[in-house]
């Protein structure tokens, strides 16, 4: 009889498993004209008190963060944990494109925007959730439920 071991798994491990269960949701659908927009989601500690929040800007929704970006927040500073965002989408090609961002560390900085993708000329699909880490490495990630919507 084998023993089968169990191991940790590591933040890339993480990103590849959640960027094939999104591969689903962020499926190949007949593009539509870049039409922008904004959407919004609040990790939650276990409690059910706001741990940070983030945001993503689709094609020019807002200029100041950039073209198709994202703006991280922590809003619970000294509390060991810190906030990022897990995106995957389609390229024109159908071929997908994914990340991840993170804060530094427990509010470090406490607000961060950053541009993920350069215009498109049409919204394609396009996956995203909010995330905390524990920055004592003690706890395993948690995150939001992912959010369909369209990159521009």
């Amino acid at each position: 009889m084998h023993k089968i071991g169990i191991r940790p798994l590591t933040r890339t491990g993480l990103f590849l498993t959640c960027l094939l269960a999104a591969t689903a949701t962020a499926g190949v659908t007949t593009a539509q004209a870049a039409n922008g927009g904004t959407t919004h989601e609040f990790v939650y500690h276990a409690a059910g008190n706001l741990a940070g929040e983030a945001w993503f800007n689709s094609g020019s929704a807002n200029p100041s963060k950039g073209q198709n970006s994202f703006t991280i927040k922590d809003l619970f500073c000294g509390d060991g944990w810190s906030i990022y965002v897990k995106w995957v989408g389609r390229n024109p090609d159908g071929s997908l494109s994914g990340g991840v961002a993170y804060l530094h560390g427990d509010c470090d900085p406490v607000e961060r925007s950053l541009s993920v993708s350069g215009p498109r000329s049409a919204s394609l699909p396009f996956s995203w959730s909010a995330c905390k880490w524990d920055t004592n490495h003690l706890s395993a990630d948690t995150c939001e439920p992912w959010i369909n919507t369209t990159w521009s």
